[in-house]
C-alpha cells in the first residue's frame, strides 16, 4: 500500500514522496520499483531502463516491460532495440515465455546480431518436447535474415 501511496506522490512532482517514503521506511527497492513503473508509464523509458536494470530490484511484469520497451511508437527501431537489449543484458530478467524468447531474439536481429542470435537460439535444449519451439527461432532468424525490411 506504502508503494502505491509513494508512486502517486511521485507524479504530483514534490518532495512528498521522498519525505513519505523516508516516513514510512518503504524499502530502498521498493522505491526504485515505485520510479521504475513511473517512468515506464509516462514514456521515459531510458530512465525506466535505468531503474529497472538495479540489481537491487526484481520487478514483476516482465514480460510486460519487455513488450513496453518493444513497442513504443515514439520511438524508432533502433531506440527501442537498444532499449530491448540493455534490459536483457543488464537486468537479467528471465525471459520465460516463447513471446518473451522471440521478442529478445528480434531485437538481436533488428540490430544485426545474428550470430548473436543465432548463438542465443543454441542455449536452448533439443528434446523432443521443444524441436517446435527451437524450429521457430530458426524461422524468425532465416526470415530477418532473408527478408529484411
Amino acid at each position: 500500500r506504502n508503494c502505491l501511496l509513494y508512486y502517486l506522490l511521485k507524479a504530483r512532482n514534490d518532495d512528498r514522496r521522498a519525505l513519505f517514503g523516508r516516513a514510512k521506511a518503504v524499502p530502498r527497492q521498493y522505491v526504485i520499483l515505485s520510479d521504475c513503473y513511473y517512468y515506464l508509464d509516462t514514456g521515459r523509458l531510458e530512465t525506466a531502463v535505468v531503474s529497472v536494470c538495479d540489481p537491487r530490484v526484481t520487478p514483476d511484469f516482465t514480460s510486460k516491460i519487455l513488450h513496453t520497451l518493444a513497442t513504443e511508437p515514439s520511438l524508432d527501431t533502433k531506440a527501442r532495440s537498444r532499449l530491448v537489449l540493455r534490459y536483457v543484458r543488464i537486468g537479467k530478467p528471465p525471459l520465460e515465455s516463447q513471446e518473451d524468447i522471440e521478442c529478445y531474439l528480434l531485437t538481436l536481429c533488428e540490430n544485426s546480431r545474428i550470430l548473436d542470435a543465432w548463438l542465443y537460439q543454441r542455449t536452448f535444449s533439443e528434446d523432443p518436447g521443444h524441436d517446435e519451439s527451437k524450429g521457430r527461432l530458426i524461422d524468425l532468424i532465416f526470415d530477418d535474415c532473408l527478408y529484411r525490411k
